[in-house]
């Protein structure tokens, strides 16, 4: 079914009855939105079927936003020069999702999370949706490496995010080359002053949001 977003966007989303109640669920907005709601649906219909022709399915086990986040700063996050960056953006997407469930979280919970967020960081936003973006895309990845059902964790059939629109950005006018970034850590006086750097770096944000988190 389609549905308007309050920014007046085309939406898209699923509606099925399952064991006498009937399920509404929005997925996503504009062409990858509705991409995104057809596969859902194809998914949903294999799921129902299989269950229906009495065959054993096998979904895996269920991991929390948190237990994610610990596997992901196990095996992805030490390689980046941001980490400490990324650790705050990942804190701020926990204080939200902290114990929900990968496969439960949709796409309006990101989009509410958005709201809250942006009143508040406006350009620090976008950065934790593309890392959240990142994080779903390599929970699907690293489960399709599993060797059984039994490993296998609950993912979402398609990737939450997908239709969010991010917030508008300004271009800057210019970007620090990798060799001048290095230079300014190279003369950092101590680690705060690196996380600091590092934080704006990469987000953008202004020297009075830097100055409450400090």
């Amino acid at each position: 079914y389609s549905f308007t977003d309050r920014q007046g966007h085309e939406g898209w989303g699923i509606d099925y009855v399952l064991g006498g109640q009937r399920f509404r669920k929005r997925i996503g907005v504009g062409k990858k939105g509705k991409r995104a709601a057809e596969l859902s649906l194809k998914k949903l219909e294999t799921q129902i079927y299989e269950n229906r022709a009495g065959l054993e399915v096998r979904r895996g086990r269920a991991i929390t936003f948190n237990e994610f986040k610990a596997e992901y700063l196990k095996r992805h996050g030490q390689y980046k020069l941001s980490k400490d960056v990324e650790k705050y953006f990942l804190e701020s997407l926990s204080s939200f999702f902290g114990n929900i469930p990968l496969h439960q979280i949709t796409y309006e919970m990101i989009e509410r999370y958005q709201r809250q967020r942006a009143a508040k960081a406006s350009v620090g936003v976008n950065r934790e949706l593309f890392l959240l973006r990142s994080l779903f895309n390599k929970a699907t990845r690293w489960n399709s490496q599993k060797a059984s059902n039994e490993e296998k964790w609950l993912v979402p059939a398609t990737n939450p995010i997908s239709g969010i629109r991010f917030q508008p950005e300004t271009p800057r006018d210019r970007y620090l080359t990798d060799d001048e970034i290095k230079k300014v850590l190279s003369k950092a006086e101590n680690e705060q002053f690196k996380d600091v750097f590092l934080l704006a770096l990469n987000t953008g944000m202004r020297k009075g949001e830097l100055q409450n988190i400090a």
